[in-house]
C-alpha cells in the first residue's frame, strides 16, 4: 500500500513537472490540485519536488511553508545530495522573496550537505572548482551571486557635521563615510563616498552662483 501511494505521488508530481516544463500553465494549475501533501514519512526529495511544484504554479506561500518543514527534517539528516537540494532550493525561494540573510544561511547549509565545506568562509568556498559536479557548481554559483549582491549593497554609515557659512552660503562643510567589509566592499564604499562628495560639491557651487 505504501509503495502504491509513493508511486502515485511520484506519478502526479512527474505529470505536473512535465506540464511546467511545457509551460502549459492552465493545466499545471488543474493538476496541482492533485498534488500529494508532504507527509512526515515521505523522503525529503519528494517533499522538495512538491514544494517546487507549488512554487511553479505561483503559490510561493505554500512552497515556503513546505520548505520550512523540510528544512527542519533535513537538518537532522547526514550530508547528502537530497539534503543539499532542499537547502539550495529553499534558499532560491527565500532570495526571490527578498530574504537574503535567510537565503545565505541556507546556502551555507547546502554547502555543508554537499561536501563543499562548512560554510564559514563563504568567499573562499564560492570559488570555482573544476572537479565540482553539477550540484556543487550550482550551489557555489548561487551563493557567490547572493554574496556579491549583499557585498555591494552594504550599509554605509554617514556622519555629517554642519557649520553655517557666511551669508547663508552653505551649512554643509563635511561628509565622512565609514564602511565595513572586505576589500571589494571597501572599494565599493569608497566609490560611493567619492560620488556622493562630488555631487555635494556640485550642489554647493550651484548654491554659491545663485547667491552672487
Amino acid at each position: 500500500m505504501l509503495t502504491r501511494d509513493a508511486d502515485n505521488s511520484d506519478a502526479v508530481l512527474s505529470r505536473v513537472e512535465a506540464l511546467v516544463a511545457l509551460q502549459r500553465h492552465k493545466e499545471v494549475r488543474q493538476a496541482s490540485q492533485a498534488l500529494p501533501a508532504a507527509q512526515a514519512g515521505d523522503s525529503v526529495n519528494l517533499g522538495r519536488r512538491v514544494a517546487l511544484a507549488w512554487q511553479a504554479v505561483g503559490d510561493a506561500s505554500q512552497a515556503a511553508a513546505l520548505f520550512a518543514g523540510l528544512k527542519q527534517r533535513a537538518a537532522s539528516l547526514p550530508p547528502s545530495k537530497d539534503k543539499a537540494l532542499v537547502f539550495r532550493n529553499a534558499a532560491r525561494l527565500e532570495r526571490a522573496q527578498q530574504q537574503p540573510e535567510v537565503a545565505l544561511a541556507d546556502y551555507r547549509q547546502a554547502m555543508a550537505a554537499s561536501g563543499i565545506g562548512d560554510g564559514e568562509n563563504v568567499s573562499r568556498l564560492t570559488r570555482n572548482n573544476a572537479q565540482d559536479d553539477w550540484l556543487k557548481s550550482s550551489i557555489r554559483s548561487d551563493t557567490a551571486d547572493l554574496y556579491r549582491q549583499q557585498d555591494t549593497t552594504l550599509m554605509l554609515e554617514q556622519d555629517y557635521s554642519r557649520n553655517k557659512g557666511t551669508g547663508g552660503v552653505s551649512d554643509f562643510t563635511a561628509h565622512t563615510t565609514h564602511a565595513a567589509g572586505g576589500d571589494a566592499a571597501g572599494r565599493r564604499a569608497r566609490l560611493l563616498a567619492a560620488r556622493s562628495c562630488a555631487g555635494l560639491g556640485r550642489h554647493l557651487r550651484d548654491q554659491q552662483r545663485q547667491l552672487r
